[in-house]
């Protein structure tokens, strides 16, 4: 975001934004969010991490998880953003805008198959075999 203000002629100028850490700052690493609209003034985006069973806790079976002995998965909420429309779709843009260079440079970022991708796929193999 810029901050635009007026010099001493009244002439626009764009004031200079100084960064520092606040003294409560946390670093986490999350892996994922959650979140969405409230009303109509605000976005809340929570980041959680997900903690699976001890290894001891499940079965495993020639070096590989047997699905049915993970019963649950734990998610913490580690924190809780309350975002601005215009914020969001600022953060939005800054995100896809690093995506894209960081994929430019590092190739695409692929995302884990999820449940809707499956049921896309089963849908798709429906339709062709109808065909």
């Amino acid at each position: 975001m810029r901050f635009r203000g007026k010099n001493e002629k009244g002439e626009p100028v764009e004031l200079p934004v100084r960064v520092r850490t606040a003294d409560d700052h946390k670093e986490i690493y999350a892996h994922g969010a959650m979140g969405g609209f409230f009303f109509n003034y605000h976005y809340r985006l929570d980041f959680y991490r997900d903690d699976f069973p001890p290894i001891k806790n499940v079965t495993m079976i020639n070096n590989e998880l047997v699905p049915d002995s993970v019963t649950e998965v734990n998610r913490t909420i580690l924190a809780s953003l309350y975002l601005s429309p215009v914020f969001a779709k600022e953060l939005r843009n800054w995100l896809d805008k690093n995506i894209a260079k960081m994929e430019a440079q590092y190739g695409e970022i692929a995302l884990p198959a999820s449940d809707k991708d499956e049921e896309d796929n089963d849908a798709v193999a429906k339709i062709k075999k109808e065909a």
